[in-house]
């Protein structure tokens, strides 16, 4: 994995062991995992991380840096709960169009290549 990387487990993972580089988020109260989640994957969120990390060889955030680690949350959970699925649309929108993308890219590379070579 890569440093700033977020996911959400299921229950029956919380008490497992976690490896240097994991740190496990433990939410209490109104707050809806998904929402947490798309926030910490923000690219400003994302970039404050980046910019917190310490180490020369093998780079990390600390604990201390991510107890300490703000973002804004509505406070009724039905908010955030709309909020997280609007923009996990977006990024499910965002991929499809990425992979059309590349798949047009190499269907006018190929056709190119074709029609330059004289090959049909």
């Amino acid at each position: 994995g890569k440093v700033g990387e977020v996911g959400i487990i299921g229950k029956e993972l919380v008490k497992a062991n976690l490896t240097r580089g994991i740190a496990l988020i433990a939410l209490e109260g109104e707050f809806a995992p998904q929402y947490i989640k798309q926030a910490l994957c923000s690219e400003s969120s994302q970039n404050r991380l980046i910019s917190s990390m310490n180490g020369s060889a093998l780079q990390e955030i600390s604990i201390g840096t991510l107890r300490s680690f703000k973002i804004s949350i509505p406070k009724c959970r039905e908010e955030q709960t709309a909020i997280a699925n609007a923009l996990s649309d977006v990024d499910a929108l965002i991929s499809e169009l990425e992979k059309l993308i590349a798949k047009k890219q190499a269907i006018k590379t190929a056709t190119m290549q074709q029609l330059l070579t004289g090959r049909t």
